[in-house]
C-alpha cells in the first residue's frame, strides 16, 4: 500500500528538514571535540561537511517516536535507562551534551523539545558522521541499526538482535 502525500505534508517536511540542517550548522559551529576518535567539525571545516550531507537518506522521526515509545513523552526503559519520545540513552545524551557544550540531565529528556532535539541530532548528524568515519554506507537501515542497537553492529557486521530486526520491520511498514 503506497501512502499518498498532499502538498502541505511535503512542504512541512521540507521546512522541517531545513530547520534540521540549520540546527546542524549552528551545532557544528559551537565547538570541536572527539568521541571515539571521530572529530566533530569546527567552523573552519563546516562547508565540506554541509556539502557531504546525503539528503537522499530520510528518516521519518514520527515513526521512530511511535516505535520507541508509542509517542509517550514520559516513557522510561529501566533496562537501558532510555527516556522520552525517542528513548534517548545516557550515552547518547552525554555525546549530545559534549558536542553542544550543554548540561542536560536525564530529567530534561522528559521535555519533548529537548528529547526531539537530541534524537534529530543523533539520527541525522551524529550517526552519519560515525558511518562516514568508519567507511560505512549512509542508508536508512544503517541509521536504524546504529540508533537501535549501536554503531558497532554496522561497523563489525555483527548478527542483529531480534529487537533490531523487529525495529527495522516496524519502521518499514507504511502505517504503524
Amino acid at each position: 500500500m503506497t501512502k499518498q502525500y498532499n502538498l502541505i505534508e511535503l512542504l512541512t517536511c521540507n521546512v522541517v528538514m531545513g530547520v534540521v540542517v540549520l540546527c546542524c550548522v549552528v551545532g557544528f559551529c559551537l565547538l570541536s571535540y572527539k568521541h571515539n576518535n571521530v572529530p566533530i567539525k569546527t567552523i573552519e571545516t563546516i562547508q565540506p561537511t554541509i556539502q557531504s550531507i546525503d539528503y537522499k537518506v530520510y528518516i521519518d522521526m514520527d515513526k521512530i517516536a511511535m516505535i520507541e515509545s508509542s509517542n509517550n513523552p514520559k516513557a522510561y526503559n529501566k533496562y537501558s535507562k532510555a527516556v522520552g519520545l525517542y528513548q534517548i540513552t545516557p550515552i547518547c545524551l552525554a555525546d549530545y551534551n559534549q558536542y553542544h557544550n550543554i548540561k542536560y540531565n536525564t530529567n530534561d529528556l522528559y521535555d519533548e523539545r529537548v528529547n526531539t532535539d537530541v534524537a534529530y541530532w543523533y539520527m541525522n548528524v551524529r550517526i552519519p558522521q560515525l558511518l562516514k568515519h568508519y567507511k560505512q554506507k549512509d542508508t536508512v537501515n544503517n541509521r536504524l541499526i546504529a540508533y537501535n542497537a549501536g554503531i558497532k553492529y554496522v561497523i563489525k557486521g555483527l548478527k542483529l538482535p531480534t529487537e533490531t530486526i523487529n525495529y527495522i520491520s516496524k519502521y518499514n511498514i507504511d502505517t504503524i
